[in-house]
């Protein structure tokens, strides 16, 4: 390859026409393709050198101007067919219909013209040819964004209407809508307000496609309508989860759209979706409400007594039963849940029939209140349980299931053998044992009523029947008279009768303090051979009844026994030794003609609660100090808190307790979810009757419930006080 050869090319190269822009686009380029010719050529030849080189193994020369060559034509042939090929895009372009412009296609030959202007412009001297090259590309680089924004398929007539408010011109969009035109209207200089419209356009279109699941999912969604305790014609709504999921779903949508500025266009349509949701979420509360309240009281006025005890609530009651029979039948015929819910005024009527059954529930628990009153056990009891005592009120006899829950022992009350019978001759335990409540007992007039002469009957019979036990116990044997009494009475009696023995041996003046201990011992023994008379009758042949009377004298003959053995042991020769005076002794009081139940200070009447044949615990030392601890507590008008482990027996020493001193005793298991009208509910039961009650888990009470209870407690306690400080 000669040198000179090269060095002509390379003048040839840098002819001044070739960095002219007025140079005719053809003649620039037939320059290049032939300089491009000769270049391959002497290409071709220093390639040829090379290998000659190689073979002959001499060094390879260096052509460094061939590749600087290379570079130089290059760029040139990239500027100049660059300005011919984009010329030509733009023409096919600006002449296509605009709808079917490739968007992707425009912007990749942008970025590859741009960057053949880089190029160019870092490897060429300056001149007037690149120029004109980037100075078109950078027109249609501004340009593409407009096609883009305009191409947007969310574009819809008023956006339109506002790009030609933004152009000032009118776009015609007809056959003649191409580039070229746009280019025309100078699109390009509106750049960002069209672009605006256009991402306007894509976020309502967003939001368009929100409003439309907004109403796909009310359109065909329906009410589940059940049929009600399988009566005709009668129907309350079913499951709402599916409905509610959607309500809550839709609402969520519909406030997204409303908090989105773009929403403008849409801005009515959403306002009434936003409009029919909160109607329909406020309709279905109202609807639930009284479904719910309906559906209690309907029980309650069917019964034809409450119609007849509660005649003003029945008609406002039977108002509104109409008005949900009509709804519910209209809502099964059509069970549309967005048209149903939003039909017109119902939720005014629901409203205001909501608040009629809220004065009915009103009324209601203010009758209940009063029946409470006149028999407070019926404070232990709800109110649906209470309801159906009073419903059945012309039934005296279907009032047997709910006495267990009135009565500590009573099961159930003997009317005979009329089923029609009003006259109640005994009561029945759990265990069957019948107890005669004397005569002229009845159970006509209001249930409370007669409910009050029974809980009068069992005291007053409970009572006569322990006088006579007390009688009968010196004059007959201990087996019979155990065999011949009733299972409260055999306990109560013989728990009198062991502290009148003991009492008479420590008072007994004509003995000395050793002659007194002697005799104790002696009573001892005989409480051992009774014990053994007792045991021999359970090995043998009892009845139900009669075993678990003898079961239950037994466990308390031992402690007895236990507490006589101590005192012989400790020496005990008087009544005032505290060994003596901290049993729980009973006595039968002439001056009272009553039952007397002492320990230590304390003193209180037997409470003739009948109890039936139940067991008794087994007395420990630890029982013994927990009761003292209890009657010590009443004795000054407060309440005791047995403290312990799980399972240690709290709970049934208090139960045992008043079980042994004839007490009613109301064991509650508190929990966190109790509340202080709960509570006071219970208060006032064990109040009006004075009964116990029992707080089983008083510590699961949720704390801000706690400090009322707290209160509640302390003003029963000061009431109390202040009742024994004026007895005294």
């Amino acid at each position: 390859m000669c040198s000179s050869d090269l060095d002509e090319l390379l003048a040839e190269s840098e002819d001044a026409s070739l960095f002219d822009g007025n140079t005719e686009m053809a003649d620039a380029l037939a320059l290049l393709g032939t300089l491009d010719a000769r270049f391959q050529q002497l290409k071709h030849d220093s390639d040829e050198y090379t290998k000659y080189q190689e073979v002959l193994k001499v060094p390879v020369t260096r052509y460094e101007e061939v590749e600087n060559l290379a570079a130089n034509l290059k760029l040139k042939q990239s500027m100049w067919q660059g300005l011919h090929d984009w010329g030509e895009q733009v023409g096919a372009w600006s002449t296509a219909p605009f709808e079917s412009l490739n968007t992707e296609a425009m912007q990749q030959s942008v970025n590859k013209y741009n960057k053949v202007c880089a190029q160019c412009e870092k490897g060429l001297p300056i001149n007037t040819v690149l120029p004109m090259l980037k100075e078109k590309v950078d027109v249609f680089k501004g340009l593409v964004p407009v096609v883009v924004a305009l191409r947007n398929d969310a574009l819809k007539e008023h956006h339109w209407t506002q790009i030609e408010e933004v152009i000032h011109q009118e776009i015609d969009r007809g056959e003649n809508f191409t580039l070229g035109y746009l280019l025309e209207l100078h699109v390009n200089e509106y750049r960002e307000q069209i672009e605006t419209v256009s991402t306007a356009a894509t976020q309502e279109g967003v939001l368009e496609e929100m409003l439309a699941k907004v109403e796909g999912a009310w359109k065909n969604l329906e009410f589940t309508v059940n049929m009600y305790k399988e009566q005709k014609d009668v129907f309350i709504l079913g499951g709402m989860d599916d409905v509610l999921a959607v309500l809550e779903e839709t609402q969520v949508l519909v406030q997204t759209i409303l908090g989105s500025r773009f929403v403008g266009p849409m801005q009515k349509r959403v306002d009434e979706w936003d409009r029919k949701l909160s109607l329909f979420s406020d309709t279905l509360d109202e609807w639930l409400n009284v479904q719910r309240a309906w559906m209690y009281l309907e029980s309650i006025f069917k019964a034809a007594d409450i119609q007849r005890q509660l005649p003003n609530e029945y008609k406002q009651f039977d108002q509104v039963n109409k008005l949900w029979l009509d709804l519910m039948r209209k809502t099964n015929t059509d069970p549309s849940a967005l048209k149903s819910a939003t039909a017109p005024k119902l939720k005014e009527q629901l409203e205001k029939a909501n608040a009629t059954l809220e004065k009915i529930q009103k009324n209601l628990e203010d009758y209940l209140e009063t029946k409470r009153a006149a028999f407070p056990r019926f404070f232990f009891l709800s109110n649906d349980e209470l309801l159906e005592i009073l419903a059945e009120a012309r039934n005296p006899q279907a009032v047997q299931p709910h006495l267990i829950k009135c009565f500590d022992s009573i099961k159930k009350l003997d009317f005979g053998d009329s089923p029609t019978s009003i006259d109640i001759a005994a009561m029945f335990s759990n265990e069957g044992e019948r107890v005669p409540l004397g005569k002229n007992l009845k159970a006509r007039g209001n249930v409370e009523s007669w409910l009050t002469s029974v809980e009068e009957y069992m005291i007053k019979s409970l009572r006569e029947f322990t006088k006579q036990g007390c009688t009968d116990y010196d004059e007959q044997e201990r087996i019979p008279w155990t065999k011949s009494h009733f299972a409260q009475v055999v306990l109560t009696c013989a728990s009198i009768d062991w502290a009148k023995q003991v009492e008479q041996r420590l008072t007994d003046e004509s003995k000395s303090s050793e002659e007194r201990v002697d005799s104790l011992a002696s009573f001892n023994l005989q409480q051992i051979d009774e014990l053994n008379a007792s045991a021999n009758q359970v090995a043998g042949k009892l009845s139900r009844l009669e075993r678990a009377t003898f079961v239950a004298l037994m466990t308390g003959d031992v402690h007895n026994r236990d507490i006589v053995a101590t005192m012989v042991k400790e020496k005990v020769d008087s009544l005032g030794s505290f060994t003596w005076q901290m049993q729980l002794r009973f006595y039968w009081d002439e001056a009272e003609d009553d039952c007397v139940v002492r320990q230590v200070n304390s003193a209180s009447k037997y409470g003739y609660e009948y109890q039936g044949a139940l067991s008794r615990l087994v007395i420990t030392p630890l029982t013994d100090r927990c009761w003292m601890t209890i009657t010590g507590a009443l004795h000054v008008g407060l309440g005791g808190a047995p403290a312990g482990p799980a399972g240690t027996g709290k709970t049934e020493s208090v139960k045992d307790l008043a079980k042994g001193i004839g007490r009613q005793c109301v064991v509650f298991n508190c929990s966190d979810q109790l509340d202080y009208k709960m509570m006071g509910k219970l208060f006032s039961g064990v109040v009006q009757c004075g009964c116990w009650t029992c707080l089983d888990e008083f510590n699961r009470i949720d704390i801000e419930v706690l400090s009322v209870v707290a209160t509640q407690c302390g003003r029963s306690e000061e009431r109390r006080v202040g009742k024994e400080c004026r007895s005294r």
